[in-house]
């Protein structure tokens, strides 16, 4: 960072746009990295000459960078942190072009954080005003990507579930978009919200047109999370074979990358399966096959208590839905705390 702050062949726009397009593609798979990148971003975009390419382009460039930063704290698990980046963003996006495209972003960003915090109705109106920014921006193919968000917020808060207009905004989505991977990870949120509506029959269709685009282009996270989806998919379906199959393929995966709480999540997914079926005997094996994450350095003193309650009931055949339940309610709130 000491570089980025005092070589001037840093202070480029380029460079601002480099370090924040690297921070976007390193989020899923290493937050923190793209953290500091996005910090350095930040730093790169304070000290552009603003003589050299004035105020107005040099707080464009400011506002972008910070809401980057907002971005990547929020996968930290840094929300408050999020929010004042974002106010600082917006601030500095008043005082530039006032492009619409990058007013989008800010709320797209912003309505994200809504949706983290749940407060959905909040965040569905940001992303409404996101997609009316890239509408005026002549931008089609962001639209996509918003419509799938919309129909995750709603899906997550539970909410307006029975709402067919979720199911039409997300195909409306896909066939907006000719960008390959904005279409998978609309195909990924469409099959999340079939599965919240219990629409099985249409959820495999999905899955089956999905695979082969996940395959050729998709990343190796990505891969897992479509893994991930298609074991509710079988479970659904009552082939608990290849639901087991793909939950622990899913699982080991992200262990490999180093996600300890996604693979834990996949475990209580699938104890939560076997709890809800009258399975005591195979919750406990659940249990019994998470020991590669009890050894994990990456949970949370509240994490690690929550799994080990988990652990220790599921042994004594005391692990019942709703325990399974509220112990991954723990796991997913907690993803984002400190080491």
């Amino acid at each position: 960072m000491t570089i980025v702050r005092n070589a001037w062949q840093y202070h480029l726009p380029k460079v601002v746009e480099l370090l924040c397009e690297r921070s976007r593609a390193t989020l899923s798979t290493s937050p923190g990295e793209a953290l500091d990148l996005a910090d350095l971003a930040v730093e790169a975009a304070d000290r552009l000459p603003v003589g050299a390419y004035g105020p107005v382009l040099a707080a464009d460039f400011q506002g972008r960078a910070r809401v980057f930063l907002a971005l990547a704290r929020r996968k930290t698990g840094d929300l408050h942190g999020a929010e004042e980046g974002l106010t600082e963003a917006e601030r500095l996006l008043s005082e530039g072009s006032r492009d619409p495209s990058e007013r989008a972003w800010l709320l797209e960003v912003r309505g994200g954080l809504l949706t983290r915090q749940r407060r959905t109705s909040e965040a569905l109106r940001m992303y409404r005003s996101a997609a009316r920014c890239y509408r005026s921006a002549g931008a089609r193919a962001p639209l996509g990507r918003i419509y799938s968000r919309i129909a995750r917020a709603w899906s997550e808060a539970e909410e307006s579930e029975r709402d067919a207009r979720v199911l039409c905004l997300a195909a409306v989505g896909m066939d907006a978009t000719n960008d390959r991977r904005t279409a998978m990870a609309l195909a990924h949120n469409l099959l999340e919200v079939l599965l919240g509506l219990g629409e099985r029959d249409r959820a495999e269709t999905v899955l089956r047109e999905a695979i082969p685009a996940y395959e050729i282009f998709a990343k190796p996270v990505e891969r897992l999370a479509l893994r991930w989806t298609e074991a509710r998919v079988h479970a659904r379906a009552g082939d608990l074979g290849r639901a087991a199959v793909s939950f622990r393929a899913a699982r080991d995966g992200y262990l490999d990358l180093g996600m300890v709480i996604e693979g834990a999540l996949c475990c209580l997914e699938w104890a939560l399966i076997q709890a809800r079926r009258g399975q005591p005997d195979l919750v406990a094996k659940v249990a019994e096959e998470m020991t590669p994450i009890f050894a994990s350095r990456k949970l949370s003193r509240e994490t690690l208590a929550a799994l080990s309650l988990f652990r220790q009931a599921a042994e004594e055949h005391g692990a019942t839905a709703q325990m399974i339940q509220a112990v991954a309610r723990v796991v997913q709130v907690r993803r984002g705390d400190p080491r």
